[in-house]
């Protein structure tokens, strides 16, 4: 039997990590981004559960890989999924949140049909979830590609 100052410690302390870790519901997912055959660096990707306007989670998208983690409690489901990329012109324009000072001017170079408009659509289960977007310029939106999961086999979805 466990000493009574003992058990003051180790019972909130066991709760509060349960609490913490959670159950083991949410999912992760993570992947490859590419833009016409190139990776995408300094994007952001958002998951939306279906039918809302506010994401669920995002993560930034670097050297053409994203991780949006577990920890992230992502629920199961259908999402829509936005990606961004805003590149340098190599021009500069004034700051207009700091008058008088100069900034680098960038242009969305992502198609509204993978962001605000977006077509491309994945199925996310508990657990961890891959899923690879290759992107086209001026071409119909390709569905993602799925990598399998541990033990099952891979798909397309959308």
């Amino acid at each position: 039997m466990m000493p009574p100052r003992f058990r003051l410690f180790v019972v909130p302390f066991a709760f509060t990590a349960l609490l913490v870790s959670g159950c083991g519901s949410g999912a992760g997912v993570s992947g490859t981004v590419n833009y016409d055959g190139k990776p995408v660096d300094g994007g952001g990707i958002s998951f939306f559960p279906s039918g809302t306007k506010e994401p669920a989670a995002a993560g930034r998208i670097i050297n053409g890989h994203y991780e949006i983690k577990r920890t992230e409690k992502l629920p199961s489901g259908k999402y829509t999924v936005q990606i961004v990329w805003q590149k340098p012109t190599g021009k500069k324009v004034k700051n207009e949140t700091d008058p008088g000072t100069e900034t680098d001017e960038t242009v969305q170079v992502i198609p509204v049909e993978y962001n605000l408009q977006s077509t491309l659509s994945v199925e996310i289960s508990s657990g961890s979830n891959t899923h690879n977007f290759d992107l086209k310029a001026g071409a119909p939106p390709a569905a993602p590609t799925t990598a399998p999961k541990k033990g099952g086999p891979a798909n397309n979805n959308n």
